[in-house]
């Protein structure tokens, strides 16, 4: 693509930010997807200067080298912490190219994805505040922190909430509980024994969200907890505490965002409808609870309950 030729390159290392992805402030917005993570990215760069990256490491459009679901950087015996240096430091970075038949083929080749858009933008223009929204970074964000001074919000939502979600896109089958595996996050047994797809959604939602709490408590002043419960019952509540944390201010142009994303029609979108930002946000909180069974809930009751209550401080 044409983002990706040496004319750009040089004139992204010439006239670039030498610090590769740098900026005033920068953040990471990860937890398991289906959880937020779209709307938090939206909601902290909806002030001007504010530039966002989109999954980087999602391994199905991100950068070349993130072969795996949830690259585990803080886990010993992988190698993603090199792959996370050359991202941010603009060292050799390699973008998947567009899928595109026929006619489209040269225009996708001109503007090239998302991402490598988002990428050059960032690069080349003077960013106040970069917000990287990459769930499949969850399991390296403490290396983020630790290396490169990157300040972490884990969005977490209710378990059950967390499953129908993933039922209603079709997602709860495809769990990258595979991946945790063979990068030592977890054992086979521990998979195998999750047989049940309201077991692997508890399994997958438990890994993440036990080591945000870990990293919560090795890092407490750069690690926060973003709850779409609490989001969704109070909307500005939730924000304001989430950008005290983060030392930004809450400005009219956020506020405006949390606004029109909350004060939607829309409480549960059409099956398979990924992204639908705009909601009835006060709606939400509870809407999964006539789509489980007794079985499905009392799984994710056993296996998620005391962890969400430590993440939270509020009961299931």
């Amino acid at each position: 693509m044409l983002l990706l030729t040496r004319p750009i390159d040089r004139l992204m290392l010439r006239f670039g930010d030498p610090r590769g992805l740098g900026a005033d402030r920068r953040i990471a917005v990860c937890g398991t997807h289906r959880s937020g993570t779209t709307l938090v990215g939206s909601l902290l760069t909806a002030d001007p200067r504010s530039r966002q990256i989109f999954e980087p490491f999602n391994p199905a459009s991100g950068i070349a080298g993130a072969t795996r679901s949830f690259v585990a950087a803080d886990w010993p015996g992988n190698d993603w912490q090199g792959l996370i240096d050359d991202f941010l430091g603009a060292e050799g970075v390699r973008f998947r190219y567009p899928v595109a038949r026929g006619h489209r083929r040269l225009m996708r080749w001109l503007k090239g994805t998302r991402l490598a858009r988002e990428y050059a933008a960032a690069r080349l223009l003077r960013t106040r505040r970069l917000v990287i929204k990459c769930p499949f970074m969850s399991l390296s964000g403490q290396y983020l922190i630790d290396r490169h001074g990157i300040q972490l919000v884990f969005t977490v939502k209710h378990p059950a909430s967390f499953f129908v979600s993933l039922r209603r896109v079709g997602w709860h089958e495809d769990l990258p509980l595979d991946d945790m595996v063979a990068q030592g996050v977890i054992d086979a047994a521990t998979r195998d024994a999750a047989t049940t797809p309201a077991a692997r959604a508890g399994l997958f939602w438990s890994v993440v969200n036990a080591h945000a709490l870990e990293t919560r408590r090795r890092f407490p002043g750069a690690a926060t907890i973003w709850s779409h419960e609490r989001f969704c019952r109070d909307p500005d509540a939730e924000m304001a505490r989430l950008t005290m944390a983060l030392r930004v201010d809450y400005t009219a142009a956020m506020q405006r965002a949390v606004a029109e994303a909350t004060h939607g029609i829309v409480v549960r979108p059409p099956a398979g409808i990924v992204h639908e930002l705009v909601r009835d946000a006060a709606g939400m909180s509870d809407d999964w609870r006539d789509q489980l069974s007794d079985e499905e809930e009392a799984e994710l009751r056993l296996r998620c309950g005391p962890l969400y209550e430590e993440l939270i401080g509020e009961p299931w």
